[in-house]
C-alpha cells in the first residue's frame, strides 16, 4: 500500500523543482547572468579566469559561486522584475 501511495504521489502530486514556477524563473535568471557575464567579461574578477583557462568556464565558475541572494540582486539590476517570483522570500 505504501508503494502504491508513493507512486501515486510522484505521478500526480509532486512536481519536479525545475518544472514549477520557481524552477522556470531560476533557469531564466541563470541564463540571464551567464549571457550578461559572457558579454561583459570585464565585470568578472580576474581570478576566475586564471584556473579554468576557458572564458566560458570562468563565467560558469563566477555565476556558480554566487549566493542565491546575490544572484537575484544582480539579476534584478540587469533586468528588473526577473526575480519577482522570489521577492517575498529572498530579496
Amino acid at each position: 500500500a505504501v508503494n502504491i501511495l508513493r507512486e501515486f504521489m510522484f505521478e500526480n502530486v509532486y512536481e519536479p523543482e525545475d518544472r514549477g514556477e520557481d524552477g522556470r524563473a531560476a533557469r531564466r535568471i541563470i541564463k540571464l547572468l551567464y549571457d550578461h557575464y559572457r558579454k561583459n567579461r570585464d565585470e568578472i574578477l580576474p581570478e576566475y579566469g586564471r584556473s579554468s583557462g576557458s572564458e566560458a568556464q570562468a563565467v560558469v565558475d563566477y555565476v556558480a559561486g554566487m549566493t542565491d541572494h546575490y544572484a537575484l540582486r544582480v539579476a534584478e539590476k540587469i533586468q528588473p522584475g526577473i526575480a519577482e517570483v522570489f521577492s517575498s522570500r529572498l530579496l
